[in-house]
């Protein structure tokens, strides 16, 4: 009996020590770095670090994530860095990478919205119906928005007709903004928002295609004294994932972000909707000054802008790209979201 005892004894203690040896080892913590082209100031930097600190949560700690801010090169390169893996997560500005995302651009025409949360819902809902789909397809999109539409902002002479942009020097962004500006008559010079503040400052421009935010994120009641309504179109962006950083994520993780893109989006929109108000007041109360056009002139901006969207459609056409169609479709969406008249077109 003693040795059958002693037997069974040995037996289960060599069934324990495999086992041990066969248990899977503990996962490794996972360190991802999200990158922003932009200031910790800009309303996105919310979102991402929403999604550093519910990644955090998901998995109990195990995927922790931390922020850099203009480490990358200039924006135009944060798309690449990110599909060649120099981060993990990266806020991506459409506009800078004119040609490249030829649909996306077609959300920069001057359509007229009436703020950011209608815009990033109607982008939103076409990225669901796959018009995104083929230009994102090297990436892992977890949030698509907008963060601004196009007015025109002045350094120290305003202007309030449509005469008045004859010539003057505005910086825009590329792409769709650039032939808005040109259409007015003024000259258009590409440059990054992070830029603009000395190029007023110093005279190389007499103003920019902006949006209200720039005047709190960048301090452009400091170097803006005018700006001119209406606005028109906006400036698309995503949060987008490398795809091998998604791909090794505990499936928590993979859950988050398949399940998270609206919330993110629309947390996005608010935060730059309430950026809007807050610049337009910032820069009243600096002493700074709102002008808007009569209605005739605006009749003759939106005519002046009217080629933009037939150059649009045939050069997207030409791609190979549903243009006509995704403008279709944005119509009846913007429409089904209360605007009455959402184009120029």
């Amino acid at each position: 009996m003693k040795k059958i005892v002693c037997c069974l004894l040995a037996v289960m203690l060599v069934a324990s020590v495999l086992a041990g040896a066969c248990a899977p080892a503990p996962e490794k913590p996972i360190k991802l770095h999200i990158a922003s082209w932009n200031v910790p100031a800009d309303p996105t930097t919310k979102v991402l670090e929403a999604i550093a600190a519910d990644l955090e949560a998901a998995t109990g700690g195990m995927v922790t994530a931390e922020i850099s801010f203009q480490a990358l090169g200039k924006p135009a390169d944060y798309y690449d860095a990110l599909v060649g893996g120099l981060c993990d997560i990266a806020y991506i500005g459409l506009p800078y990478t004119a040609g490249r995302f030829s649909l996306s651009e077609g959300l920069m025409l001057p359509i007229g919205y009436p703020d950011n949360v209608i815009r990033v819902k109607a982008a939103y809902e076409l990225w669901q119906r796959g018009f995104f789909d083929e230009q994102f397809a090297d990436v892992k999109v977890v949030a698509i928005a907008n963060t601004i539409d196009c007015l025109y902002m002045w350094h120290d002479e305003p202007v309030t007709t449509l005469a008045g942009f004859k010539g003057k020097k505005v910086s825009a962004a590329s792409g769709v903004a650039t032939d808005m500006t040109e259409a007015l008559g003024a000259v258009p010079l590409s440059m990054p928002v992070t830029e603009i503040y000395v190029a007023l400052e110093t005279g190389v421009i007499d103003g920019a295609c902006q949006g209200w935010p720039f005047i709190p994120v960048f301090k452009g009641h400091e170097v803006v004294k005018y700006a001119t309504m209406p606005s028109r179109g906006a400036f698309p962006m995503i949060i987008a994932m490398n795809k091998d950083t998604y791909k090794k994520l505990p499936k928590e993780a993979q859950a988050l972000i398949d399940n998270s893109s609206e919330k993110y989006s629309l947390m996005q929109a608010e935060g730059f909707k309430k950026f809007d108000d807050l610049g337009k007041k910032i820069l009243q109360d600096a002493g700074g000054r709102i002008d808007t056009l009569s209605p005739a002139d605006i009749a003759e901006m939106d005519k002046l802008y009217t080629p933009l969207f037939d150059k649009w459609v045939s050069d997207t056409e030409a791609l190979g790209l549903p243009a006509k169609k995704f403008l279709d479709e944005l119509y009846s969406i913007l429409v089904e979201l209360g605007v009455k008249e959402p184009f120029v077109w």
